[in-house]
């Protein structure tokens, strides 16, 4: 299953980017077919580097079925709240309402710092929509010319009724393709796309929106967005864990299992913050447990490359057989007492061939425990490059 960026076309971030694609083989965003803004310099790679029949980052389909009938759907619920109740509908979606509570001055000067204003407009790309919904939005003067446009091709509406007609394209985009749908501003669009679109102008005009689920896809987040650093990893790293999807099932489901032991639901977030912390250093915490099958003494002197293959660990073990360090002066071929260097040579030998036995049968003891832990994602990730940090 990809994943669908909500809201906007552009990604501000690579590193989210990079992160989301830990959890999903694409991310998918709604791209008009004409006048796209361009994307910056370091996210470009990410739409070349193809992993499967796509790139990383592609579009999604907007003209498909689905997606327009849910558009014809959103003109006639907001006509028929029109009709009903036109001054009680402008006072919370027109633009009298957004003048009401907007104040330029303290918009920021760029792109980014306009968008994340929290009473900023809601602009967007005219051709995202289908052209009966941008020309009614017009029409009843509930869309209009931004002042400071995002871009030549932009409109703006009220903050709740941009959301509204954002939040029902994705869902319909996101339904007709299976996608999953994730913002990568969680803080300004986190609960509006917790709970979907059914019911949104209910909600939006009652400013009324549910608390945060808590569930598998929390505590992934929580993984992968506060606690990896993806900062070695570039667009052909991500192509190669399209490899490790059954480790990555696995692991979902064990996050799936974690989850039930926590609260379904919880209202304050710093206490929401202190749960999902708790359950990923457990998780974080059993994933070394698992790893941890050689002692660090065995990492220092056969070292981390032997112990991760069986063949390369018995080299080792007989190098260090017949020399000075395991051997001992015999190996140099002095006599000590009645033993022979042919004596303490053999003995040597002998310890060599017990430790490779032993060592062999400890190294699938761990391969097996590893191969079966439901966090060998994690490992992946690893050693494709990621650093994982817990917090106290």
């Amino acid at each position: 299953m990809d994943a669908l960026n909500y809201p906007y076309i552009r990604v501000r971030d690579v590193e989210w980017l990079k992160q989301t694609l830990l959890l999903f083989p694409h991310v998918a965003r709604m791209t008009p077919e004409f006048d796209a803004p361009p994307d910056a310099p370091e996210i470009e790679p990410y739409c070349w580097e193809a992993g499967g029949r796509h790139p990383l980052l592609r579009p999604v389909d907007l003209m498909a079925g689905r997606v327009w009938r849910a558009q014809d759907d959103l003109i006639r619920n907001i006509e028929k709240r029109f009709q009903a109740d036109e001054v009680g509908f402008r006072s919370r979606f027109g633009r009298e309402a957004f003048n009401e509570g907007y104040d330029p001055a303290t918009a920021g000067h760029d792109l980014w710092g306009q968008r994340l204003q929290p009473n900023a407009g809601f602009q967007i790309h005219r051709h995202k929509v289908v052209t009966q919904l941008r020309d009614y939005l017009l029409e009843r003067n509930l869309a209009w010319r931004p002042e400071r446009p995002h871009g030549p091709a932009y409109i703006e509406l009220h903050p709740r009724l941009g959301t509204a007609v954002m939040t029902t394209l994705a869902f319909a985009a996101a339904q007709n393709e299976g996608l999953t749908v994730v913002t990568e501003f969680p803080d300004l669009h986190g609960q509006v796309i917790a709970d979907g679109a059914e019911g949104l102008l209910d909600r939006l005009a009652e400013d009324r929106l549910p608390d945060p689920a808590v569930n598998a896809q929390r505590i992934a987040e929580v993984i992968v967005y506060q606690r990896c650093d993806v900062s070695r990893l570039g667009p052909e790293d991500l192509v190669a864990l399209r490899d490790e999807r059954a480790a990555f099932a696995r692991f979902r489901q064990a996050l799936e299992a974690e989850a039930k032991e926590l609260p379904a639901q919880v209202g304050d977030p710093r206490i929401l913050q202190e749960y999902l912390d708790d359950t990923v250093n457990a998780i974080l915490g059993q994933w070394q447990k698992d790893r941890a099958g050689f002692t660090p003494l065995a990492k220092a002197v056969f070292g981390d490359e032997a112990i991760n293959e069986p063949k390369s660990l018995l080299q080792k073990i007989a190098e260090k057989a017949f020399t000075p360090e395991v051997g001992g002066p015999a190996a140099s071929g002095v006599l000590m007492g009645s033993l022979t260097a042919h004596t303490l040579a053999g003995a040597a030998a002998g310890c060599a061939i017990g430790l490779a036995v032993h060592t062999l049968k400890s190294w699938r003891q761990v391969v097996r425990r590893e191969a079966d832990s439901p966090w060998k994602y994690l490992t992946t990730l690893e050693r494709g490059g990621v650093g994982f940090r817990m917090v106290a």
